[in-house]
C-alpha cells in the first residue's frame, strides 16, 4: 500500500486573525504569524499614526514596544519610526522609567526650564537651561541639562516649528533624551526620543558622478590643422573648434594649439596672397612690401 501523502498549506489570513485574543489590556499577539498578520491590517486601514504606512514598518514598531512592555496599539502610539530606526515619544520614555520599579521611593522624575546662572551664561549656556533629575532606590539624584547654548550650537533654536514656538518646553525634553540613555538606558534599551532623531539629519546618499563621457576629437574640421596633426576631422566636429566646447554632449578639443604664425609657415600654398612669409602685407599686383604706416590694421 503506497503512502498518502499528506498535503499541508499555511493558515489563512482570516484563520490566524480568529487566533488573536482580545482582553481588558488590549490585543494579545504570541506569535509572529499573528504580529504580521495584524500589522497588515493597521497598516491597510489607513488609520495607523504617519509614517506607519506599511506592514513592515508597523511590525518594527510592535516588536519594539512588545519587548518594553508596552500593549500592540501603545506601541503604535509610544514608538516612531526615524529614518530606518525605531524611537520614542518623551512620554512614552517618562512612564517607563515611572513604571520600572527602580526610583527611590516617594520620588517621580523631576524636569523643568530654568534660568541660567552668572557662571553658567559665562561658560556659553544662554538664558535659559532645560533639566531632567531622577534618583534611583539605593543611589543619588543624577541630572541632566541641556541648555540655550547647546540648542543654539545643535541649529536647534531659531528652528522654524517647536522650538521656535515653545522653546521652554523643548528643552527639558531633549535632556530627558539624553538622561535616559545615560542613567536608564536598561529601562529604555538605549533608543533615542523621537524628537532628537528628527532634527538629525538623514544620511547623505554618496556622490554620483554625472559628468558626461568625454570624447576627445583629435582631427579637426581646418584644414590647416588636418596638415599638421595628420588626422581627419570627426564627422560632428564643428568648423570653428575655437567656438565650441561641446557638440550634442561631446566635448571637442584640438591635439594642441597652433598660431596663425605656425600656420602660414607650414602651408605657404595657402597662404593669403597679400602676405609674405614673414607675415608682411605686401601688394598683391606688385608684391612689394607695404610700410606699416600705409597697410597696417
Amino acid at each position: 500500500m503506497s503512502e498518502e501523502k499528506q498535503l499541508t498549506t499555511s493558515p489563512t489570513r482570516y484563520e490566524v486573525m480568529k487566533e488573536i485574543e482580545v482582553t481588558d489590556e488590549g490585543v494579545v499577539l504570541r506569535t509572529l504569524a499573528q504580529i504580521k498578520t495584524w500589522a497588515g491590517e493597521i497598516a491597510g486601514s489607513g488609520m495607523a499614526p504617519r509614517g506607519m504606512d506599511t506592514e513592515q514598518k508597523v511590525m518594527l514598531a510592535v516588536q519594539t514596544g512588545m519587548e518594553l512592555g508596552f500593549t500592540p496599539m501603545r506601541s503604535l502610539q509610544a514608538v516612531v519610526i526615524v529614518n530606518g530606526r525605531a524611537t520614542l515619544m518623551g512620554e512614552a520614555a517618562l512612564g517607563l522609567i515611572r513604571a520600572s520599579g527602580r526610583l527611590a521611593e516617594g520620588t517621580q522624575p523631576m524636569l523643568g526650564c530654568r534660568v541660567t546662572t552668572e557662571a553658567e551664561k559665562l561658560a556659553g549656556d544662554g538664558d535659559l537651561i532645560g533639566y531632567c533629575r531622577t534618583k534611583r532606590a539605593g543611589q543619588e539624584w543624577v541630572e541632566t541639562l541641556f541648555s540655550q547654548g547647546d540648542a543654539t550650537k545643535a541649529a536647534l533654536w531659531d528652528k522654524v516649528g517647536p522650538w521656535k514656538s515653545y522653546p521652554k518646553r523643548m528643552l527639558p525634553w531633549r535632556a530627558v533624551g539624553f538622561h535616559m540613555r545615560d542613567y536608564w538606558s536598561d529601562v529604555g534599551n538605549g533608543l533615542m526620543l523621537a524628537d532628537e532623531a528628527m532634527d538629525m539629519r538623514a544620511p547623505a546618499p554618496p556622490p554620483r558622478d554625472v559628468t558626461p563621457e568625454a570624447h576627445i576629437v583629435t582631427g579637426s574640421a581646418d584644414p590647416l590643422l588636418q596638415g599638421l596633426t595628420g588626422d581627419s576631422a570627426e564627422p560632428d566636429a564643428p568648423e570653428d573648434i575655437a567656438d565650441a566646447e561641446f557638440v550634442e554632449g561631446t566635448f571637442v578639443a584640438p591635439t594642441r594649439s597652433v598660431t596663425r604664425e605656425e600656420l602660414a609657415e607650414e602651408f605657404p600654398e595657402d597662404r593669403p596672397d597679400w602676405q609674405d612669409a614673414d607675415g608682411n602685407e605686401i601688394d598683391p599686383e606688385t608684391g612689394e612690401v607695404l610700410p606699416p604706416e600705409e597697410g597696417g590694421e
